[in-house]
Parts: structure tokens; C-alpha cells; sequence
């Protein structure tokens, strides 16, 4: 199988996508590419920003294709990594999903091309249609599956419908192309057919146990083998037909043989039955691998270029006015129109509003019939409030549920009103606490709407055209997306837009204060040009921020408010109608003073009070719970000191994690720290057990998302204000506020060191140097450590670095730690190697501590490591040495670091960079680096062309005054640095390079007419540059 690189090529080329949801899977069927396409092609068309999945790149028969490495199983997993693949590859036509799965052991639907009933291990399942099988209603008798329309996937699309009709009647072709591809695999892995002794059907009624050695102890019983596979060739057959989609664990043979037997479904994509036949899964993953293969050679889609090579011509045309693209079909425009919609959203984006409880049906009606937002509705008063209504109110107050019900009431307001919304997440991913996140969403939202015509959405997908044009990425700015915004809703003239932006206090302060004056500009412009433009924000009163003009509401001062706390008290609180209880309910409503939050955790407290005893439990309880949030959480708290260990480490875990912790990773790393248990043991760890425990060990502050990540966070963001800003620790414990940030994230880094060493010691067999294996390949057994077996080893991994370094900044010495790593470093890099599925991005035996240090931008543990080891001037790593791999990503802080800079608050700003002393260091790096040798080219070379193709301004600036670098010479790329910056669209880059007094661009070898010639007009060069004449 040939590896090379390939000139000529674009992402809209790229148009099949397999997909594996294990790594040998993925082994298996890369045997199969004619072509893989090699490091440099990857980095140039690997994934997106933004996009998180791992790709294999090559080409199979007349298709490039991309082959996915899903991170795990199930539903949720496998619509995220299809969701993200059109992100980076707009042009995929047909996406193939290809492993092992558990099929029934007999066929009811026979037909007369495929004449065999049976179904054995090893054969090979194509699915006409896929059905959810556990999707529908529990009845006391029976369970009633949804059969409706809306509660079923679509029909596939009739030129796949054509196809798999097509493949009926060439069976026989398709059976013997198959078995051709699965010799091939087995010629390059070992991957034997283990033989039809081991293919044995047991009865239903057969209990299998775990472990169990059925195979060999009971296999000659006739009472409990229901039938043999007897043919002598044992080839896998092709069979057709429908599978059984379900997130049920199916462990019962009885309830499964039902479902097909119900629905004549032919296979069961199950999460994990109690007996399954593990030897059979490399020969079952290969011969799924080569009837793959042998599908491709079918050509189920046209190999001509229509719609992926009509996207190019459109987009070629935008910077080649000579050149104008054939009339485009309705499909394949919105094929295109998709791609540059998928350029805005990214998952997260609604996951707040999702995660915010309804309100109950009889309250926050109330709003909709005060005169002040009917007035804000309907636009009377205009010049006075400007389209703007803000809700103001304590946190915990209640906003965020008030605001996503007068969103679902604003969409039943009709057909042409256009609303966007965004809930801000200070708990969530960075897209969801920052305004980059919300013009996206608020401007991907009015783009998908059908109230907007489709000619004020031209701009927009125009520009997204030229970005998808370029191939180092998407990279959204604020001022691309303002302007796009503010360009789109102009042109709705004589239409209502309503934007709902909820918890502006969970966005960073400066980006808030820079979004409502822009905000406001938005409103005051608009609204004078027939645009009827409303906009409804709702945030805490600190930070204090005003608008000019709009109505202004304090949520707790509302009267109606009050009511509706009064509503959830007597419909949530139990125990009866008596006085005594009535009272109780009196007295709650009158305490709250006006924080809903509050209410609902009192109701939760006294609930379980009268759940353990009588009435007058329920009024003691009540008197020992104090009046405010925070007396209220530390209540909860410290109501008891059991276990406290673990509550700190709970609490600190979701304060400092690098990134959201899952429900599984979250309780595995509790578990670890409490007795050490590190893997999956039995059937004990069950959804069920594992929210109880969460519940039971955060005191009820922690609960899982709704959404499909079950991610672990507080009940309220006023839980970590409670925490951290008002030294909420030191009320558990004596002691612990002092530097509580520094020894949180040592702790947590000791933590996941632990973990590791220990995974290390249990898996060594396993895991045994996986760095030196052939790319993309990984031995079966470290899927269980991906996925089922230690859910926390991916965090421990990927966050063990961060939180030394956040350890170190925070006043905790982290040089033991450093020289205690720096002896386990190999260990580091393969287990790290083996969770890595792009073989680009695992580190190679050359690569240092203070490479991986600067890659990841840890200046503080570049610090150190400089004092423990003198940097190294050698090529190693993707980015050939630590300071490349610093200038290639742009991480300021640790080229400052490198360079031998003091910490500054400031590092971004360019004058930072430039302080006394530092210019000389970089002079001395670039003179030494010249003693690097290259392939092509000089290291100080590389570092510009990295510069200009990430953007980075600042790090330019810093090697252009230097004084050793030439921006009138040819870089790396066989391209002028001015070329290059066009070619890149960094314009802020081509500013700087236009301001320097160095750069040429009036001579006769006129550098700016030599860029502009070529990258707009198409002028290749045959030698000389062009000079002013021509």
C-alpha cells in the first residue's frame, strides 16, 4: 500500500467517508486503500478547526476518501463524528459505517436471491434500513414501538435505494470480489479465520455466564446446542436487510430472538450483550473491511466531479474573475449552502437551553401581559427603550427559565417573525461562555431560517465560499462575524427580529463590555431602516452594565414573580393541606426574597424531611435552614462530615478540571482517589449507581446534563461563586482557602500521574510501545482502555501537564514533580501514543519534555525545565523543535518562556514580546538554528512561513527585528512572505508586511504586483519575477 503525496487536491474531493467505531477496525481496512495519502496532504486537508475528529486520508479505486476513527460507540458518538466530517470535507456524497456488530442467528425474510437462512459468525451484514427497536411507550403488558414517521429515520435517498437494489442482483460478483479483498487483508495482518468448530448455536434458554467456557464444556450437549455450522469452507456470506438500532444492553437470547422474529430485522446494533464470542471480532472487522472494499468497486456514486468540483469552480471564481462557474443544480446548491452553514454551528450550541428546566405550566404567563413587553413587542415608544428589554435579577433568581419561555412563546408569534437565540455557559466549552460563540449561533440561526430570503443570505455564503477555500482551516473572528451580522439583518427590511441573549454575566467581562455597545449600534441603525429589530438580555446586576436606552426589569421586585414561587411551593411541596404545613409554605415564600433557586432546594431539603418522619420534622428542619444561598450551600455542606475527603475533591474536580468532565470520567476519577480503583470491575458501575453516587458525594450541588455528553457540572453557576469568590472552602474545612488554586491543581495533577502509573504497571502488556508500531495501527485489547474499561485514563492523559502548570503559576512548586515525570516520560508518550488515533500527532522516540511543553503552551513548566535541562538545538517532532512547534501554534507564553522572558499579566500584547533583551535571545535562536539540518530550507524560514499561515502578527514582528530575516526572500513553500500572506487571507499579516521598511515593493522584482499578479490574476511563473513593465 503506497504512500505519497498529491498535488491538485481539495477538500471538496474527498468523497466518501468510512467510518470505525474501533481501532481494528480502522487496521483492518486500511490494507484496502490503494493510495494513503501522506503527512503533508493531512496537514493540509486534516480536519478543521473546531472539528475534534482523527482522520486517515487516501484513495480507494477512482474515489479519494476519508476514513474517521470514532473516539467510542453508540448513537451520540457516531452523529457527532458524521456531524463534524462535513465540516472539514463539504464534498462527501456517501458515508459508509463498517464493524462488527451482534446479528440474530436465523433470517424470516429469505427471498430468492439470497436463498441462505442462517447467519453465522463471520458473515457480512449490508442494512437496507435502520430502525430504533427500544424507541417507544412501556405498557403494563406490552411494549408498543413508535412507528410514526417523525419518530423514524428517513428512507435512504433513491440513488442509494438504485444501488442496494443493483447489489441484490450481483450477488454472486459482490460475494467473490469480497472474499479477493479479505485474502488481501489477511496477506498484510494476521487475522486467521478461526474456524467452524468454535461457530455453535446454544438454545435461548442457555445461560451463559460471564467467562464462561461454554465452547469447550458444553458444546457436545444436544439438550442446549441448538444447531452447528457444517459446511466445509466456512466463507462469510453477504446477507441484506434491515438493522435493529438500540441503546438497550441486550442480554437476554429470548428478548432478542422477539425482535427480529417481531420486525424481521437481521441485525441487533446493541451496546454489549453478556456473551459474545470475542475471538471472531479481527476476522468479522475484516471481513466487514473487505465487502466494503468491494461496495466502492461497484461505484455507488458517480465519479464525476458535479457538485464537489462545481463548489471549487464557484469558489475558484471568486478570486479569478476570468473564470465563472456552470449553472448549478438545486441539489448541489444546497449542498454548498450546507457546507457554509456548517462553517458557523458547532454542538454545543444549544445544550444551555436544553439543560434549563420548563417552567411549570401555570407560571411566568404573567409576563406576557405587562404593558411594558407588550410595548417592547410591538415597537410603540421606540425612541424611547430601542428595541431593548433587559431582565435583571440575583443569581438564582430564575432568569434563565423565564427567558427560554418567552423564547418558546416569541416562536409561536408567526411564520415570518425571525429569532435567534444564545444562553451563555460559563460551566460549558469555550463556544458557549464566549461572544464568538454567540455571533455564530445567532448568525447560523437566521441563515437557516425560512422567514429570511434567500437573497439577503447570498453575502454571507459568498464569504463563506472564499473561507472554505483556504486550507489551513476556518478561523472566525469577532470582526468577521459582526460584520456578516450586521450586513445579513440590513437587508430584512420591513421584517421583526428578535434576538433572546440569556446570562450575559457568564461571559468574560471585556468581550461583554465590547458586545453591548456593538449590540446597541445594532438596534439604534437598524430600527431606522425599517429593520424591526428586538432584542431581550437577561444578567445578574454585577457586572454593572448600562445601555443608553431600553426597558430595564429587576426580577425579584417583580410581584408576579413572588406568585409564581408561591405556585411551585404548594404544587412541589408534599405532605398534605393541613395548617401547620400551610404555614410552612407561607413561611418558605416569604424567606426566598425573590431567589427561586433557594425555594427549590428548600422544597428538595424539607421533601426528605417528611419522607423520614412526620410533620413536625418538616418544621424543625425548616428552622435550621438559613436564609440566603450561601448560608444555604454551606448548610448542605456541612450538615454532615462524612466523607468530607471526597465532597472537597468532588467540589475541586468540576472547579479546576481543563475541560468538562462526563459522568463516567468524573466518577472513575472520584472512585481513584478514594480507593484506587482504576478500571471497570463486573456489572456494579451502572448509570443507575453511578448518579447516586454523584448525588450522594457532592451533597446534591452536582448534577448530569440532559444532553447526550452527560456531562457533570454544578446545579448553578452561583455554586462556584460560592466557592471561589467568597471562599466557600474554607467553610468545609480548616485551612483550605489558603492558595486554593495552587494545591487544587497539584492535587489534581497528582491525581492523574497516579492514575497513569498505575494503568501503566496493569497494562504494560498491552500497551507495549506503541510508538514504534506501523502508523494507524493498534493492538484490539487498547479499545477497552479507550472506552469501557478506564474512562478516566483520556483526561488523566491530555490534562496531567495543564494542572502542574496551573499548580506552578498558582504559587505550588512543581520541580519534584517535573524531575518524577521526566523519568516516566517514555511511558507518557506511548500510553499518550495509544489514545492518539492520527499517527501524525503521536510524538516519536526524539521528541523532549520541553517540545511537548511548548506544544502545549506551558510556560511555567518551560521554566523549569530549562533549569533542569539546557534546550537542545535539533530537529525533532511534527514541528521539528520546541520553538517551531511554539511559533507553528502560536503560543505567545511559551515562546516567551523559551526565549528566557519574566511572566507577564499581558503576554499577547506585542510590546510585551518585545522587551529589552528578548530580541538578542531570538537572534541567538535563529543563528543556531541554522545548524539544524533540513530537507529543504532553514529552520528561521520555517518559523515565518509558520507565522504568516497561523496569523500570527506578533511572532512575526518579533523575528522581523531580529534583523536576520529576509521578508524579500523566498520562504520554505517556494513563495514570496508576501504571496504567502495573500494566498493565506491574513490580512492583518499582509498590513504588517506592507508597513515594513524592508520589505520591497516598488523595485523592478515588485513583490506586492508579484502577489497580486499571481494569486488574483493566475500568472505562473516561469523563472524571474514580472517586472513593472509587464
Amino acid at each position: 500500500m503506497p504512500t505519497e503525496a498529491v498535488h491538485h487536491l481539495s477538500r471538496a474531493h474527498f468523497t466518501i467517508a468510512i467510518i470505525c467505531p474501533l481501532p481494528l477496525e480502522a487496521e483492518v481496512a486500511i490494507p484496502l486503500f490503494d493510495t494513503v495519502y501522506d503527512r503533508t496532504v493531512y496537514e493540509k486537508y486534516g480536519p478543521v478547526r473546531n472539528d475534534p475528529n482523527h482522520y486517515t486520508l487516501g484513495r480507494i479505486g477512482c474515489y479519494n476518501v476519508v476514513l474517521a476513527h470514532m473516539g467510542g460507540c453508540g448513537k451520540a458518538e457516531s452523529s457527532s463524528v458524521a456531524s463534524n466530517i462535513k465540516q472539514s470535507y463539504p464534498g462527501i456524497e456517501l458515508a459508509l459505517l463498517i464493524g462488527i456488530c451482534g446479528g440474530v442467528p436465523y433470517r424470516t425474510d429469505v427471498g430468492p436471491t439470497q436463498r441462505r437462512r442462517d447467519v453465522f459468525l463471520g458473515d457480512v451484514i449490508i442494512s437496507s434500513a435502520i430502525i430504533q427497536y427500544d424507541l417507544g411507550k412501556r405498557l403494563p403488558h406490552r411494549f408498543v414501538r413508535k412507528n410514526t414517521s417523525e419518530s423514524n429515520l428517513g428512507r435512504a435517498s433513491l440513488q442509494i435505494g438504485s444501488f442496494m437494489t443493483c447489489l441484490e442482483s450481483r450477488h454472486g460478483d459482490l460475494s467473490k470480489d469480497q472474499q479477493g479483498h479479505l485474502q488481501t487483508i489477511q496477506g498484510s495482518k494476521d487475522v486467521p479465520y478461526p474456524g467452524i468448530k468454535s461457530v455453535i448455536l446454544f438454545k435461548a434458554e442457555y445461560k451463559h455466564r460471564v467467562r464462561c467456557l461454554c465452547i469447550s464444556d458444553a458444546s457436545g450437549d444436544p439438550s442446549v446446542v441448538d444447531r452447528r455450522r457444517v459446511d466445509s469452507d466456512g466463507a462469510p456470506y453477504i446477507h441484506i436487510g434491515r438493522l435493529a438500532s438500540g441503546d438497550t444492553v441486550m442480554c437476554s437470547a429470548k428478548d432478542r430472538d422477539k425482535i427480529p422474529s417481531a420486525r424481521k430485522f437481521l441485525v441487533l446494533r446493541w451496546k454489549g450483550p453478556a456473551h459474545k464470542n470475542d475471538t471472531w471480532q479481527y476476522y468479522a472487522a475484516a471481513s466487514a473491511a473487505a465487502c466494503m472494499r468491494a461496495l466502492l468497486d461497484q461505484n455507488p456514486i458517480s465519479n464525476a466531479t458535479s457538485s464537489a468540483g462545481l463548489a471549487q469552480d464557484i469558489i475558484a471564481s471568486q478570486f479569478n474573475p476570468r473564470k465563472r462557474p456552470a449553472e448549478t443544480s438545486e441539489d448541489s446548491s444546497n449542498e454548498r449552502e450546507k457546507a457554509c452553514l456548517d462553517l458557523l454551528t458547532f454542538p454545543q450550541a444549544q445544550y444551555r437551553l436544553d439543560e434549563i428546566m420548563d417552567p411549570l405550566s401555570t407560571t411566568c404567563i404573567w409576563v406576557l401581559e405587562r404593558p411594558e413587553y407588550k410595548t417592547w413587542m410591538s415597537g410603540e415608544d421606540l425612541k424611547s427603550h430601542g428595541g431593548f428589554f433587559w431582565i435583571k435579577g440575583k443569581p438564582g433568581a430564575g432568569k434563565s427559565t423565564l427567558m427560554k419561555h418567552l423564547l418558546s412563546k416569541a416562536k409561536q408569534t408567526g411564520k415570518d417573525t425571525i429569532i435567534s437565540s444564545f444562553f451563555f455557559h460559563a460551566q460549558g466549552v469555550d463556544l458557549e461562555r464566549n461572544t464568538v460563540g454567540m455571533y455564530r449561533s445567532l448568525l447560523h440561526q437566521l441563515l437557516s431560517s425560512t422567514a429570511v430570503p434567500s437573497s439577503a443570505k447570498q453575502p454571507y455564503f459568498s464569504f463563506a465560499a472564499k473561507m472554505l477555500s483556504q486550507d489551513d482551516g476556518i478561523n472566525w473572528t469577532i470582526r468577521d462575524l459582526k460584520h456578516q451580522l450586521l450586513s445579513l439583518i440590513r437587508l430584512l427590511n420591513n421584517r421583526y427580529v428578535f434576538f433572546f441573549i440569556d446570562a450575559l454575566d457568564e461571559c468574560d467581562q471585556a468581550e461583554m463590555e465590547d458586545m453591548i455597545p456593538f449590540l446597541e449600534h445594532l438596534g439604534h441603525s437598524l430600527n431606522a431602516c425599517d429593520v424591526h429589530l428586538r432584542i431581550c438580555l437577561a444578567s445578574r446586576h454585577y457586572p454593572q452594565l448600562n445601555i443608553e436606552r431600553g426597558i430595564e426589569w429587576v426580577l425579584e421586585y417583580q410581584q408576579e414573580h413572588q406568585g409564581d414561587m408561591r405556585k411551585y411551593v404548594e404544587t412541589k411541596l408534599k405532605g398534605g393541606k393541613s395548617k401547620m404545613l400551610q404555614e410552612i409554605r407561607e413561611e418558605v415564600c416569604a424567606r426566598a426574597s425573590g431567589v427561586f433557586l433557594w425555594v427549590i432546594l428548600v422544597v428538595r431539603s424539607l421533601n426528605d424531611a417528611f419522607a423520614k418522619g412526620k410533620i413536625h420534622a418538616v418544621r424543625q428542619r425548616l428552622d435550621e435552614i438559613p436564609d440566603g444561598l450561601d448560608e444555604l450551600f454551606t448548610d448542605m455542606l456541612t450538615r454532615d462530615t462524612d466523607e468530607i475527603d471526597d465532597l472537597i475533591f468532588c467540589l475541586r474536580l468540576i472547579l479546576f478540571a481543563q475541560r468538562p468532565l462526563s459522568k463516567d470520567e468524573f466518577y472513575f476519577g472520584v472512585l481513584f482517589t478514594k480507593n484506587g480503583l482504576i478500571k471497570r470491575e463486573g456489572e456494579w458501575h451502572i448509570d443507575p449507581h453511578i448518579e447516586n453516587f454523584i448525588l450522594n458525594v457532592s451533597k446534591g450541588l452536582v448534577e448530569i446534563t440532559r444532553t447526550k455528553a452527560r456531562i457533570v457540572h454544578f446545579i448553578h453557576e452561583s455554586v462556584r461563586d460560592f466557592l471561589l469568590r467568597r471562599d466557600g472552602f474554607s467553610k468545609l474545612q480548616a485551612g483550605s482557602s489558603a492558595n486554593t488554586i495552587g494545591n487544587a491543581h497539584n492535587e489534581l495533577a497528582q491525581i492523574c500521574f497516579r492514575y497513569i502509573c498505575q494503568i501503566k504497571l496493569m497494562a504494560a502488556k498491552e500497551l507495549r510501545r506503541p510508538c514504534v508500531w506501523p502508523p494507524l495501527v493498534w493492538p484490539p485489547q487498547v479499545e477497552n482502555y479507550l472506552d469501557a474499561e478506564t474512562p478516566f485514563l483520556n483526561y488523566a492523559i491530555h490534562s496531567l501537564l495543564p494542572h502542574s502548570n496551573a499548580a506552578e503559576a498558582g504559587g505550588t512548586s512543581q520541580a519534584a514533580f517535573l524531575q518524577a515525570f521526566s523519568l516516566s516520560f517514555e511511558d507518557f508518550k506511548h500510553i499518550r501514543n495509544a489514545l492518539t488515533l492520527c499517527h501524525i500527532r503521536q510524538y516519536g522516540s526524539d521528541v523532549t519534555v520541553l517540545y511537548v511543553l511548548a506544544e502545549l503552551n506551558l510556560d511555567h513548566l518551560i521554566r523549569l525545565e530549562l533549569l533542569r535541562t539546557p534546550q537542545m538545538w535539533k530537529q525533532m517532532g511534527r514541528y521539528h523543535s520546541p520553538m517551531g512547534a511554539a511559533v507553528y501554534l502560536g503560543n505567545t507564553l511559551a515562546i516567551r518562556a523559551l526565549l528566557g522572558c519574566n511572566t507577564s499579566s499581558d503576554a499577547s500584547v506585542d510590546n510585551s514580546l518585545l522587551e529589552a533583551g528578548v530580541i538578542d535571545r531570538m537572534k541567538q535562536y535563529v543563528v543556531n538554528s541554522k545548524r539544524i539540518k533540513m530537507k529543504r530550507g532553514s529552520m528561521a524560514l520555517y518559523l515565518v512561513e509558520y507565522a504568516i499561515k497561523r496569523g500570527h502578527v506578533a511572532i512575526l514582528k518579533l523575528l522581523y527585528l531580529t534583523g536576520k530575516i529576509d521578508l524579500n526572500h523566498k520562504l520554505n513553500c517556494r513563495s514570496l512572505p508576501l504571496i504567502c500572506a495573500i494566498k493565506s487571507a491574513k490580512a492583518e499579516i499582509v498590513e504588517f508586511l506592507l508597513s515594513c521598511d524592508r520589505v520591497t515593493i516598488a523595485s523592478p522584482t515588485n513583490a506586492l504586483q508579484a502577489a497580486i499578479t499571481r494569486v488574483f490574476v493566475g500568472w505562473t511563473p516561469t523563472g524571474e519575477l514580472p517586472s513593472t513593465g509587464q
